[in-house]
C-alpha cells in the first residue's frame, strides 16, 4: 500500500489492481471512498481493462478467433510495479504476459498514474501498444463514493448533477448488457436527481453518447462533497439495488457493454479506442473534493 497526502487529502493505493484503497478528507478525516464491504460489493475503485461491462454470451472476437473476456476486464487482480513515488505522485505500471494473451491478444503496457493537485485528485491511463498491429480495447473507472449520514429507510440519500446535456438513458437487461430502447430521463428536483433506492432496480444509469462530462453528488441536505469530470463518452451511476449499501459509484468508461444479442467483433463494441503498433492512447478522469 502506498500513500500521498497534502494539507487536504490523503491517498492510499494498492499494487493490486493499481486501485484505489482510501481517499481522506485530512480536515475531518472523513473517507471518501467504500472501504469494499463484501456484504455489499468487496472493490472500492477497480480499473476496468481491456473491456468495460460484459459481453453478449460472454464471447468476443478479434481476427475471426473467439475470446472469453471477464466483464469489466482482468486487471482487479493483476499486479502492477511502482514505477514512481513522489510526494504528490503514485504511477503504477503493468507490462502484458503470456497469460493475459489467452484472453486478450495483444502485448501492451498500461499506466495509472495518480496526482494529487489541492483538492483534487486526477487519474491518468496510458496505454501503449507493444503489439505488430492494431490494437483494440475499452477502459474506464469505477470509484464508489461513501453517501454521508446513510440509512437505508431513508426514501432519499443523496443527490446528484450533471454538467452536459442528458436528455435520455441506456438501460442494462439481460446478461448486463443494453437494451435497444431508450428511456426518459429521470424527473429531476431543482436540477437535483434524487438518489432513491429504486432508480437501480435496472442495475445502472447509463449515460451515453457524451451527453455529461462531470456528476457531483451532494448529501441529503442539497450540499455538494465531490465532483467527478472526465472527457469518456459514457458516464454511469450505480449502486446495488435494494441492499443497504451506503455508496454510489461514478463510473466515466471510454467503451461500453455490449447490445443485447450483439455477436461482432470486438473492435464493433460501443466506443471502442484503438492504438496503432508502438503508440500510446491517453484518457483518464478527475475527482474534486469539493468542502
Amino acid at each position: 500500500m502506498e500513500t500521498i497526502q497534502n494539507p487536504y487529502l490523503r491517498l492510499q493505493v494498492s499494487c493490486r489492481g493499481a486501485e484505489i484503497q482510501s481517499l481522506v478528507d485530512l480536515s475531518t478525516n472523513r473517507e471518501l471512498i467504500w472501504q469494499g464491504d463484501p456484504a455489499y460489493w468487496h472493490r472500492h475503485s477497480p480499473l476496468l481493462f481491456p473491456i468495460v461491462g460484459g459481453m453478449w454470451n460472454g464471447r468476443t472476437s478479434f481476427s475471426n478467433k473467439e475470446y472469453r473476456i471477464p466483464k469489466h476486464g482482468f486487471m482487479n487482480d493483476r499486479s502492477f510495479n511502482l514505477a514512481e513515488h513522489t510526494d504528490d505522485c503514485l504511477r503504477y505500471v503493468y507490462a502484458s504476459t503470456e497469460e493475459d494473451r489467452k484472453l486478450f491478444p495483444f502485448d501492451f503496457t498500461l499506466e495509472v498514474i495518480y496526482t494529487l493537485h489541492g483538492k483534487t485528485l486526477d487519474v491518468r491511463y496510458e496505454v501503449e501498444n507493444c503489439s505488430y498491429e492494431t490494437m483494440y480495447f475499452q477502459i474506464g473507472g469505477h470509484p464508489g463514493f461513501n453517501l454521508p449520514e446513510y440509512r437505508a429507510t431513508d426514501h432519499v440519500h443523496g443527490y446528484a448533477s450533471f454538467e452536459g446535456n442528458p436528455q435520455s438513458l441506456l438501460r442494462a437487461g439481460d446478461q448486463g448488457c443494453t437494451e435497444p430502447d431508450r428511456i426518459e430521463m429521470p424527473e429531476l428536483e431543482e436540477n437535483l436527481l434524487p438518489l432513491r433506492d429504486e432508480m437501480f432496480a435496472h442495475d445502472a444509469l447509463i449515460f451515453d453518447e457524451a451527453q455529461i462530462n462531470a456528476v457531483t453528488l451532494y448529501d441529503k441536505k442539497r450540499a455538494p462533497f465531490v465532483k467527478l469530470r472526465s472527457e469518456a463518452p459514457a458516464f454511469l451511476l450505480w449502486r446495488p439495488y435494494d441492499s443497504g449499501a451506503s455508496f454510489l459509484c461514478i463510473e466515466p468508461w471510454y467503451g461500453l457493454c455490449d447490445k443485447q444479442h450483439f455477436e461482432g467483433p470486438f473492435e464493433q463494441r460501443p466506443y471502442v479506442n484503438k492504438a496503432l503498433p508502438g503508440k500510446r492512447w491517453s484518457g483518464g478522469f478527475t475527482i474534486d473534493y469539493l468542502r
